[in-house]
């Protein structure tokens, strides 16, 4: 799947074990509970909201939320299916930020990107969202969190 390599990357960033829902504040371990029982229920547009909202709060818990979203965001596909790359993205970004003091490898998180780019490249509304996280990957290049890229192009 599409953020199965994402998650081995985001597990391998985390230092000591990756905390369980118990470590998570309290709203957004009740909203994560509500969202699973509106799964379970079979409500999975109201369920996928919810969960797209606390990704939002904190894109970093898609290592513990993520392995069955995955497979129904990806069923739902369009905005639903965008918005989890996003929130795969956005943590990705974190992870190398956090690991880039140690000579992380961020290639990745701009392979991802571009990815997002080319595939929607004719959807002005979508690009602009995924742009979006482009200007956060810029702002981290700028603050020197994460190495400048350099691009070489192939002949055409």
């Amino acid at each position: 799947m599409w953020l199965g390599h994402l998650r081995e990357r985001l597990r391998g960033t985390r230092r000591g074990p990756v905390p369980d829902a118990p470590a998570l504040d309290a709203e957004l371990r009740g909203r994560a509970l509500r969202a699973d029982a509106l799964l379970a229920a079979g409500r999975r547009g109201e369920a996928m909201a919810e969960y797209l909202a606390i990704l939002d709060r904190d894109p970093g818990l898609l290592v513990e939320l993520g392995a069955e979203l995955e497979r129904v965001a990806a069923e739902m596909g369009g905005d639903v299916w965008l918005e989890y790359r996003l929130a795969g993205l956005r943590a990705a970004l974190d992870a190398a930020v956090q690991d880039s003091g140690e000579g992380g490898d961020t290639d990745w998180v701009r392979e991802a990107y571009g990815e997002l780019l080319e595939e929607h490249r004719d959807d002005p509304p979508r690009l602009s969202r995924i742009r979006a996280v482009g200007r956060l990957i810029d702002a981290a290049v700028e603050r020197g969190e994460l190495p400048r890229a350099f691009i070489r192009r192939g002949p055409r």
